[in-house]
């Protein structure tokens, strides 16, 4: 129940006086709570995490039941939302960050502040140069057949949208590039103002992708540990290792 705290055994009549709560005694709080936009969930999800799955919320270990997985988040002052996974040694646990996010990421939504910045982007070669630069990945001025096919996967819906080697050769055929080095800014302006694709739906296109990027971005920075606390998990966690040898 998003009613119930997820440390103890307190039971709330609303969510606002459960969140209140977990505040005060465990410094729980929802991250850029104005950007999440079902709190209700977001807890739910977090019950089942900690007491159905045995996962500890802020490092993702897991553990015998969901009594050892509070001992423990209580014990390491993990009752908060995580976004990088640790191994037992406190390493960064790549895959398992990954899971964390993806978690977290329904229940999260800032489309709207991205568009606070995009909708000011009126002028096409503004637009234009935005999705040029996105897509850019080396950065070496030009749209490789690997760059554009991932601009073409993007913008494309339907099922098996790729980009062939033919259709690339074409769009620089049309636009007068060099598919060795690919393509420039002018030449992919020429290709919209051909009508090879449309300017707009591709805007449109990159405010989503620029949402779920930062959506990632502000997830990470909201609720990374900072340094002092990592290196205190890696020490206790070295406990925890010293203790088990002893038991053998």
């Amino acid at each position: 129940s998003p009613r119930r705290c997820l440390f103890d055994k307190q039971h709330f009549k609303t969510i606002d006086q459960n969140l209140s709560y977990m505040w005060k005694t465990y410094n729980f709080f929802v991250p850029d709570r104005e950007y999440c936009t079902n709190v209700e969930g977001l807890l739910e999800h977090l019950w089942t995490k900690c007491t159905d799955d045995a996962c500890c919320l802020f490092c993702n270990r897991r553990f015998p039941d969901g009594a050892s997985t509070r001992r423990h988040m209580l014990d390491k002052a993990h009752t908060r939302i995580g976004t990088e996974a640790r191994t037992r040694r406190g390493n960064l646990d790549d895959l398992g960050s990954q899971d964390l996010e993806a978690e977290l990421e329904e229940f999260y939504d800032f489309t709207g502040s991205t568009r606070e910045i995009t909708e000011r982007i009126t002028d096409p070669q503004q637009r234009l140069a935005s999705i040029f630069r996105f897509f850019d990945e080396d950065r070496d001025g030009f749209l490789s057949y690997e760059e554009l096919a991932e601009l073409w996967r993007a913008t494309k819906k339907e099922e098996a949208a790729e980009l062939t080697a033919a259709l690339f050769q074409g769009a620089c055929a049309q636009a007068g590039a060099d598919p060795k080095r690919g393509l420039e800014m002018e030449a992919l302006a020429r290709l919209y103002m051909e009508g090879f694709a449309d300017l707009a739906e591709h805007f449109e296109v990159l405010e989503e992708l620029l949402a779920k990027k930062l959506s990632s971005k502000n997830l990470r920075k909201a609720m990374a540990p900072r340094k002092e606390e990592i290196q205190d998990d890696e020490e206790d966690d070295d406990d925890d290792d010293d203790e088990d040898d002893d038991a053998d």
